[in-house]
């Protein structure tokens, strides 16, 4: 795809639409330069056509084409923070789309608003606009829409705790789109199916999809490798091939310059991968600072992954024995992901938190505290039974070490 002919050609037309004097036709090509823009880094730009169509839209009386553009804007709003007017936007799609009866756009919409509120961290919401979007999708026959709303679908359930779930939705997810032949929702959705295999154990299966994802966007969808890039580096720092990692952060790092669209999930996997590789490579001064200043910045993209980089600063601090600095990190992660339901990252915040109290001296809170880290990975286990993963995630030994002969048996 080339983003920046296709831009050319858009500026073409529309200066001919601006000559005919074609409210229509300007309102329609301005709507389809959102998408182009938010390609090729270019939020800003991506708005101000956005909004100059909507306005275009709004003086011709167009409800149509409202609709249309109401529903690409939540994604330019989305990638510059903006979401509370992302949210008015794909309601006012929605409405309009029901109004008109375009079972479409009332898909999408719900969609495109899911994605937004999953990225701010209300995943009930995202869940229920997934499940919906994918209702109407079904009845459609429309096979996109519901292999990218399963996909979808499957990032707040892992960040539930629901691992088993969340596989099946990915797997799904890839099924559906092979199905037909799509090949966006393997791009977006196979790297992070890859991390639910990994966080359960399982990797091998992790390996096959994260291979997969990374021959499928250096080929096709190379604007979207550092989203992939930054899982395999993850994945090889977790394996301890720390080369292989810092190779794979080095050419994650160039391709997040692109600041493409679905920048914010892209820069969370590349920043935890940047922290995680100082850990590994004990670098704890190093991982304090990197996990603060991507911390900050994840902050003001999304919520989901924020309590990611206060865990990691606060393991750094703990394996350093800065006891104090620990505790208030680790204590900053754990209101994050509790206020957010964020049971993935939680029972591993907690696990830390308790060995901290342990070093303390703190004997009666560090078990209060490991027992309810121990809870939560139990849940985690038994969402996995379904999908035959239990046991090798009860095997993994963070696991091992948290669960004991004090937690269900081994």
């Amino acid at each position: 795809f080339d983003a920046e002919r296709a831009d050319t050609l858009l500026g073409a037309a529309l200066k001919i639409a601006r000559t005919l004097g074609d409210r229509v036709l300007i309102a329609q090509l301005q709507r389809d330069q959102i998408h182009i823009h938010l390609f090729r880094g270019q939020v800003k730009q991506a708005i101000e056509v956005g909004e100059e169509s909507l306005a275009a839209a709004t003086e011709i009386g167009s409800q149509e084409q409202l609709m249309y553009t109401s529903n690409d804007i939540v994604c330019a709003y989305r990638e510059a923070g903006l979401f509370e007017k992302g949210r008015d936007a794909a309601i006012r799609a929605t409405a309009l789309a029901e109004d008109i009866d375009n079972k479409p756009i009332a898909a999408n919409s719900r969609s495109t608003r899911a994605t937004l509120e999953f990225t701010v961290g209300d995943y009930d919401t995202a869940l229920r606009l997934y499940g919906e979007a994918g209702g109407i999708a079904e009845g459609i026959a429309n096979y996109w829409g519901r292999s990218m709303n399963m996909g979808g679908s499957a990032w707040p359930k892992f960040e539930r705790g629901d691992f088993g779930q969340a596989i099946q939705a990915g797997e799904e997810s890839l099924r559906l789109a092979e199905a037909v032949g799509f090949l966006m929702p393997a791009a977006i959705h196979q790297p992070d199916l890859a991390w639910c295999y990994r966080a359960a154990g399982a990797d091998e299966e992790a390996e096959r999809h994260l291979e997969a994802a990374r021959a499928l966007v250096e080929s096709r969808f190379p604007y979207l490798r550092a989203w992939t890039l930054g899982h395999l580096s993850r994945a090889a720092t977790a394996r301890g091939a720390l080369d292989l990692a810092g190779r794979y952060l080095e050419r994650a790092q160039e391709g997040l310059a692109a600041k493409g669209e679905f920048f914010a999930f892209q820069h969370a996997h590349v920043g935890l991968a940047a922290v995680e590789l100082k850990l590994g490579r004990r670098d704890y001064e190093g991982a304090v600072a990197e996990a603060r200043a991507r911390g900050d910045e994840q902050r003001a993209l999304m919520r989901p992954y924020v309590a990611d980089f206060e865990y990691l600063e606060g393991e750094a601090h703990r394996l350093r024995s800065e006891l104090d600095a620990a505790t208030q990190a680790l204590s900053r992660a754990q209101a994050t992901a509790s206020a957010l339901g964020g049971r993935r990252i939680l029972w591993q915040i907690l696990a830390s938190l308790a060995s901290v109290e342990d070093a303390r001296g703190h004997a009666v809170s560090a078990a209060r505290t490991r027992e309810e880290a121990r809870s939560i990975a139990a849940g985690i286990e038994d969402s996995l039974r379904p999908v035959g993963l239990a046991e090798r995630f009860r095997a993994q030994a963070a696991v091992r070490e948290l669960m004991g002969a004090e937690g269900r048996p081994v």
